[in-house]
């Protein structure tokens, strides 16, 4: 909790810790460190999404960056590409969205 809590601003701490597992946590620690190498970032954050419809919930982490936001998507494009596809995990109840967001 405490290393997540150096990267990242958690939205309601409690709802975001019990969404995660061991292998969620270490792949958003990962992800928070690889994040640096493609987007100038100011903020990093985490909060979790519900969709009632679906009984889903998803783990939501904001890029908020002050590059603008053609960069911002660009580089999205190019971290999903480069990284975050590659990364191996299947909780199926579970699902991980990562966005940008001005600063």
């Amino acid at each position: 909790i405490q290393q997540l809590q150096g990267v990242y601003d958690l939205k309601s701490p409690m709802t975001v810790i019990s969404f995660l597992n061991e292998q969620i946590a270490n792949l958003i620690l990962d992800a928070g460190t690889i994040i640096h190498e493609y987007f100038d970032v100011a903020k990093l954050t985490l909060e979790i999404r519900d969709d009632p419809e679906n009984s889903v919930q998803t783990l939501l982490l904001s890029v908020h960056t002050k590059s603008s936001q053609e960069q911002s998507e660009e580089n999205l494009d190019s971290f999903d590409r480069n990284w975050w596809l590659w990364q191996k995990w299947f909780p199926s109840n579970k699902q991980i969205c990562i966005d940008v967001f001005p600063a």
